[in-house]
């Protein structure tokens, strides 16, 4: 019994552990994340790999990443519009998140 938990453990940890960048599609693609306010910029890497700009500012620094999948869905048509945004992330002296913003989003 020991030897089937142990098993289905390592599968889990397996499957729930694929390479490469986190969140991501076939097409290795950042995807929108919900709620990066007080998120660590630790967990965002861990889904967005490495920013493409690292700037300090004052006590903490702002980051951006690019070519972030954002979509919207229309409530009443249902329709899904894709866009392609810069994030800016102000980060603060603990690495977490203090504000952020969507920069020069484009269409499909």
């Amino acid at each position: 019994m020991k030897r089937i938990l142990v098993f289905v453990t390592f599968l889990v940890a397996a499957c729930t552990t694929a390479p490469g960048v986190g969140n991501s599609s076939s097409s290795d693609e950042r995807k929108e994340i919900v709620g990066l306010e007080e998120m660590s910029l630790e967990y965002i890497q861990t889904l967005w790999g490495t920013p493409d700009a690292n700037v300090p500012a004052g006590q903490g620094r702002t980051v951006r990443f690019k070519n972030i999948r954002a979509e919207d869905e229309d409530p009443i048509t249902e329709k899904v519009e894709v866009k392609y945004c810069d994030v800016r992330l102000d980060i603060n002296s603990q690495q977490l998140v203090q504000s952020w913003q969507y920069e020069g989003c484009r269409d499909k």
